[in-house]
């Protein structure tokens, strides 16, 4: 047994198996994209059509992808875009229209 092998033995014990359980997590992880009750697909097409993009290009990184890693955080990323997306809608949702003023 070589110093290296037993200084990173001795520096991360267990680490494998940290490392394998992280691994799973993110090969197992699957964003959702699901519009919350007070805005229905009727109300909104747009935010219709934004959950089928977002499925598309959840689905499609997991063909592109050349690791879990690389597959996990990019759905992550889409996971929190999708997030502040919901939260701007549901924000306008509340904000009363503007008066329009007439001459």
């Amino acid at each position: 047994m070589s110093s290296d092998s037993k200084v990173v033995k001795e520096a991360a014990p267990g680490g494998a198996e940290k490392g394998a359980v992280l691994n799973l997590k993110e090969s197992m992880f699957k964003p959702e994209f699901i519009l919350s009750e007070e805005l229905s697909p009727q109300d909104s097409p747009l935010l219709a059509s934004l959950v089928e993009l977002f499925e598309d290009l959840s689905k499609v990184m997991e063909d592109i992808s050349e690791n879990y890693h690389d597959d996990y955080v990019f759905k992550r990323y889409l996971q929190d875009k999708w997030n502040e997306v919901l939260q701007n809608a549901k924000t306008e949702d509340q904000v009363p229209p503007a008066d329009t003023a007439t001459v």
